[in-house]
């Protein structure tokens, strides 16, 4: 643990181990150091942000068009008239639209988004249980507990067909209590193409805006470094509420100075460059230490814990970071479409209001001419000046070659965008066989399967990432009270074993295939081996229906040893209902015995009295009787 003493005792300023324990127990470590290195890091960040960013171009150009015609924004043309035809053709929006019908679905199906695998020997099926325990309260904490995240999801999912790349930034919110999980745009963040992969990027900036007066509260509440944003020209120049673009940079530094780099999230105002703060992307225990050549302690590792969770759509085909999407796919296609389109549209429109020449040999009222339909104007010339002096433009009507291509090319971005009718739910033609409907099912959902597969990679890395945090600040109580369960421990969130591991369900991406996979395996049924218990679970499942595990299995052995067992009980019962008679019986003829015999007792008691008192009498008779004779 980063701990030791500092190198030198004449150095005021500690180094190496000493001064990466105080930075990662800093609230800013900005505050700690001299402000000439703080200006260095910014102008060092901004610059190397520039630099990524103009390694991202050609990837932005594709993006931001994508985006323009995916929203079909309707805008006025001027060429080759004033409010000529600018007609955008939905290709792009329409594969992004049942793509993501398709995919939200599938990938947030229920209450059933995290799963957990069980890794090695569950012998006493404590793994298990502890699994369903996690994937229980991890599921509570998505759809109930973080608001947003199903809503981020939805909009990732229509998003991300036609951007290429979106991210979900992951992290504890001291303020609500808990782990969110936002929804950043994918020109939000901006990464060097040339970097081999996330995990290996140097650098990840992500560029967010924020009001000048909620920066002086963050400022005034310690977060950030107190300093000027702005230069006094343009501080005059500013806005009342000003907005200021920041660079949150998670990148590499050497605060300690002992030559090895450690992960930093930096924050800088894009325009001045100033430092407003500085936070360690390590906790103590990713530290690892070891000795150098003289035996003492220094930094070998740092375990970087990362925020960030790429969701790529479609790899990029030159092989850079980003991935993309039918923005960058579909783009000229649309363009081609669209042309195409306006250029029947004005060819029809020449046809339909046509102009010309009128020549000097007719003599008229000059100007422009106009006629409703139904409308004749009257002229002073013959109709044989009429026909000499009035020559039309010629035009032509819209070309059959030009709906031919264009047919040709909506034709080609369906076939790309794997948009074909039958997979939209359209019925095919009639006569065609249902085998062959079903492959051609199978056959489009292979795309579809594959970029599901993307989604699903992303997602378990992002439950990873909660799973984490949930083990470093999960409440006991709150997770006693949503499962219930006197075992639920926090301890069921520990990284250090390896057991579980929360996972994405990457299950059939459709209800078709999912209910005739689940009918061929019911197939089965009745053979030995068979675990007909869970296939009539997974049937259930596929069909809908929510409460499959609830389902008993049919057991004919099972069954007779439960009616054999309820007869046995219920002659059981019989015969303590018998013996139970008997003894109540038995007891209330004792009872009367006993109230005969105390019955009995109380006659004697009566007659013994009745004897003692004659003889009482008796013996004063006796005694009077013979004080009598003696006198």
């Amino acid at each position: 643990t980063p701990d030791a003493e500092p190198e030198s005792e004449n150095d005021d300023k500690p180094k190496g181990l000493a001064r990466l324990a105080g930075f990662i127990d800093a609230k800013n470590i900005a505050e700690m150091l001299e402000s000439d290195e703080l200006m260095k890091i910014g102008q060092r960040c901004v610059n190397e942000y520039e630099n990524d960013l103009s390694s991202m171009e050609g990837w932005l150009v594709g993006y931001r068009k994508g985006i323009e015609l995916a929203k079909l924004t309707a805008e006025e043309k001027t060429f080759p008239w004033p409010k000529a035809a600018n007609i955008k053709f939905p290709l792009i929006a329409n594969a992004a639209i049942k793509f993501s019908a398709r995919a939200y679905p599938e990938i947030v199906r229920g209450a059933e988004v995290v799963s957990c695998k069980v890794v090695g020997i569950d012998a006493e099926d404590q793994k298990h249980k502890r699994g369903k325990r996690v994937s229980t309260y991890m599921n509570w904490q998505l759809l109930n507990q973080m608001e947003s995240w199903d809503e981020d999801m939805d909009k990732l999912l229509t998003m991300i067909p036609v951007c290429g790349q979106m991210f979900k930034k992951t992290y504890f919110d001291p303020v609500k209590g808990y782990p969110v999980s936002e929804l950043i745009a994918g020109d939000a963040v901006v990464v060097n193409q040339q970097a081999k992969s996330w995990s290996s990027a140097r650098r990840l900036s992500h560029t967010f805006e924020m009001y000048e007066n909620d920066i002086i509260e963050r400022q005034r509440m310690g977060m950030f470094v107190d300093c000027e944003l702005r230069d006094d020209a343009t501080e005059s120049e500013a806005p009342d509420d000003s907005i200021i673009t920041l660079i949150e940079q998670h990148r590499y530094l050497d605060l300690d100075d002992d030559g090895y780099e450690e992960p930093y999230i930096v924050t800088v105002a894009k325009e001045s460059g100033k430092v407003l703060r500085i936070l360690p992307r390590f906790s103590r225990e990713g530290v690892i230490v070891g000795p150098d050549k003289e035996g003492n302690p220094r930094v070998v590792r740092i375990q970087c814990e990362d925020q960030f969770t790429p969701y790529g759509f479609m790899p990029a085909f030159d092989g850079q970071l980003h991935c993309i999407g039918f923005g960058h796919l579909l783009y000229p296609l649309n363009e081609a479409a669209n042309t195409l389109i306006n250029q029947l549209t004005d060819a029809g429109t020449l046809a339909n209001l046509s102009g010309g020449f009128i020549g000097k040999g007719l003599r008229m009222k000059g100007g422009a001419l106009r006629f409703q339909p139904g409308e004749w104007k009257p002229v002073d010339a013959s109709g044989d000046d009429l026909a000499r002096n009035i020559v039309p433009i010629p035009t032509k009507e819209a070309s059959p070659t030009l709906f031919s291509l264009l047919g040709m090319v909506i034709d080609a971005a369906n076939e790309l965008a794997a948009v074909k009718d039958v997979l939209s739910g359209e019925m095919p033609s009639a006569g065609v066989p249902a085998t062959t409907v079903l492959a051609m099912i199978e056959q489009g959902q292979k795309t579809f399967n594959a970029i599901y597969k993307r989604i699903w990679r992303s997602l378990s890395e992002e439950l990873r990432k909660l799973f984490r945090l949930d083990g470093l600040y999960l409440d006991p109580r709150e997770y006693l009270n949503v499962l219930d369960d006197p075992e639920a421990d926090p301890q069921d969130f520990t990284m250090s074993d390896r057991d579980i591991v929360p996972v994405a369900d990457p299950s059939i991406s459709s209800t078709a295939q999912r209910m005739a996979m689940a009918s061929a395996a019911m197939q089965i049924t009745g053979r030995p081996g068979v675990n007909e218990q869970m296939l009539t679970n997974e049937y259930l499942k596929a069909i809908g229906y929510q409460k499959a595990d609830m389902v008993a299995p049919y057991d004919a052995a099972a069954m007779d040893q439960q009616q054999q067992a309820m007869a046995q009980d219920a002659q059981e019962a019989k015969q303590a209902a018998i013996m139970q008679a008997l003894f109540d019986a038995d007891m209330k003829r004792r009872e009367v015995i006993v109230k005969e015999r105390e019955m009995d007792l109380k006659e004697k008691q009566s007659e013994y009295t009745e004897q003692k008192m004659l003889a009482e009498i008796q013996r004063i008779v006796t005694e009077t009787i013979v004080n009598i004779m003696q006198v």
